[in-house]
């Protein structure tokens, strides 16, 4: 009996110990973003993209997180859709979902950056270190 206490309070204890603030002053750091756009720029260098294929690869990547930011604040920034050809607008949340918007768009740069880059996978170690909230994303580039 004393050792389920014993570890129910400990997992008391840890869950109160991981605070909102905590998480949100990692994933609204634009820190985190400029490290992010960094670790495509190595993989767009280290592949040797010519350049009209470069910037359409950083061009992809910051159009879809502009889209998620976009999203949160309608009034404030315009959504690219239908200025940008073939470009369809994002799904909207469902009511009621409450969305990390900028956690959001750094996933959305990474996944849309992954798919345009080879080998695939390259920024798969970025992307998990910002889904952890880990403070490690400083050493993923």
């Amino acid at each position: 009996m004393n050792r389920f206490l014993l570890w129910l309070s400990g997992i008391i204890i840890l869950l109160s110990s991981c605070q909102k603030a905590d998480y949100q002053r990692i994933t609204d750091n634009p820190e985190l973003y400029r490290i992010t756009e960094k670790k495509l720029n190595d993989i767009i260098l280290e592949n040797n993209f010519p350049p009209v294929i470069a910037s359409r690869n950083y061009a992809y990547a910051n159009i879809a997180a502009y889209e998620v930011i976009s999203a949160q604040d309608p009034k404030k920034f315009r959504s690219l859709a239908g200025q940008i050809r073939h470009l369809t607008a994002t799904p909207k949340p469902a009511p009621g979902v409450e969305i990390d918007y900028p956690f959001a768009s750094l996933l959305a740069f990474c996944y849309v950056g992954n798919a345009v880059t080879f080998p695939e996978g390259s920024m798969d170690e970025i992307c998990r270190c910002i889904k952890k909230g880990s403070k490690r994303w400083r050493n993923a580039v």
